[in-house]
């Protein structure tokens, strides 16, 4: 006797060409926004967390993990940024070299904060050692009974 399997269909993903052609897109929308109407920045800059923050969710496997990947990716980049502001000497200064540095330091910057976001739970536990190991485990043990809806409703409200 054959066993069945009904998988569900995998959406197919677009190719590379189109994803390129997409992102430009989104670029050149953000960059006609800038000048023609600023104020509608924040509310696309909200749905493309939200888009963002949604692929990773899916990625990482949707539970506690998942939201420490996001948190800790966002502090470390948050904390680069501010740290390259920080370090010009003024605001074209910063955007001058921001456009030179960008593909070489930001980039790999960008790189060691996703891996510093992998292993989140490590600085946890290193944070605040007995209490560390702790609060990870009572976060794992609480986050789908409590925050998982909620997250989750936020990021799929479409």
């Amino acid at each position: 006797m054959a066993r069945r399997t009904d998988k569900p269909a995998k959406k197919k993903k677009p190719g590379f060409g189109k994803r390129v052609r997409d992102r430009a897109r989104t670029l050149g929308e953000l960059g006609s926004d800038v000048v023609h109407q600023p104020r509608v920045i924040p509310g696309k800059a909200h749905g493309w967390f939200r888009h963002w923050a949604g692929k990773v969710w899916r990625l990482r496997g949707g539970g506690l993990y998942a939201c420490g990947f996001i948190v800790t990716f966002l502090y470390l980049e948050t904390l680069t940024i501010f740290g390259d502001i920080a370090e010009s000497s003024g605001v074209i200064d910063f955007f001058a070299t921001q456009l030179f540095e960008f593909f070489f330091r930001f980039v790999i910057e960008s790189l060691m904060n996703t891996i510093s976001a992998f292993l989140w739970p490590i600085h946890v536990i290193q944070f605040a050692p007995p209490w560390g190991v702790i609060g990870l485990g009572l976060a794992f043990a609480l986050f789908d009974r409590v925050l998982k809806k909620p997250v989750e409703n936020y990021l799929f409200k479409d």
